[in-house]
């Protein structure tokens, strides 16, 4: 048994060193906000939870933006319903503040950002 899974940079020193990455999960895909410049090792991943015996639930988050808090990437949800947004560690944000990183979605600020 491998005590721990395959580490996942999230170091930032601002939004733009944030992307979403398919990181990967025990269930096989994982979307979750990571430095840029990371190369997720999904073998290495699946290696640990065939290893390990375990099994996880499929999906995710629906990831609108990433943005860089206290140093870590953090993914933004946004709320359909009354457009507000929340960083994963519960951080407010208005459409204005935010730049998506992932491909084809528009930016909230009219911004584009590839």
């Amino acid at each position: 048994m491998t005590s721990e899974p395959p580490a996942i940079e999230t170091s930032c020193a601002t939004n733009t060193d944030c992307a979403v990455k398919n990181v990967g999960n025990c269930c096989g895909s994982y979307l979750q906000c990571a430095n840029k410049d990371f190369t997720p090792d999904l073998n290495a991943t699946a290696e640990w939870c065939k290893a390990n015996d375990i099994e996880s639930e499929c999906g995710w988050i629906d990831i609108r933006a990433c943005v860089c808090e206290g140093g870590s990437c953090a993914g933004v949800q946004c709320d359909g319903v009354d457009g507000s947004c929340r960083s994963d560690r519960g951080t407010a944000y208005n459409g204005s503040e935010i730049i998506p990183t992932w491909p084809g979605i528009a930016p909230l600020d009219g911004n584009n950002f590839a």
